[in-house]
């Protein structure tokens, strides 16, 4: 008997597509909210106007939302539209964290209370809360203090409430003196 090979099946190597990695976009569309003159005068609901801006991508686009609010509305939302910013006296932003679900954003500026009750934490609020990350919002006022820091829930500074009654600054009184003018 003569013996005959079998053939052995081997595989042979195929390529398996490999996914490319997904390109993060350089810029994002991010929502900014205003508030309608008219309907801020009038106590009309809904008060709050929703522009877009673009601005660049980062894990946390907070920062990005207060710079573009505090920069205000733009001329055709401004002359056309009649939207504002209603900043309550604050200026800027010295801080803005997110820390777990919570954004901490504290202000600089002197509190102005209004009298009303949409300010500049509602704006605030409906810009950071776009992100699904946000859950709460935290403001700070020019001293740090926000009415409820470690509660749950959002919070803002007491001099936001529409009862908010500041206290009377001290005057200074000049008192005269016998010392001659020059």
């Amino acid at each position: 008997p003569t013996s005959t090979r079998t053939p052995t099946l081997t595989r042979t190597p195929t390529n398996t597509r490999t996914p490319r990695p997904t390109v993060t976009p350089q810029w994002s569309l991010v929502n900014v909210y205003f508030a309608s003159q008219y309907r801020f005068d009038n106590n009309i609901q809904p008060i709050e106007a929703k522009g877009v801006r673009w601005v660049t991508t980062s894990p946390f686009m907070g920062a990005a939302v207060l710079n573009e609010f505090f920069e205000g509305p733009g001329s055709m939302e401004y002359y056309s539209y009649g939207w504002r910013a209603i900043t309550n006296g604050f200026t800027g932003y010295s801080k803005v964290e997110l820390i777990g679900d919570t954004a901490h954003v504290y202000l600089v500026g002197t509190c102005l209370p209004n009298g009303k009750d949409f300010t500049i934490a509602d704006e605030i609020n409906l810009g950071l809360k776009q992100f699904p990350i946000v859950k709460s919002v935290k403001i700070y006022d020019q001293f740090g203090q926000t009415e409820n820091a470690s509660g749950a829930g959002d919070s803002e500074p007491l001099c936001l409430d529409p009862g908010f009654v500041p206290s009377p600054t001290a005057t200074v009184s000049l008192t005269p003196s016998r010392t001659p003018s020059p």
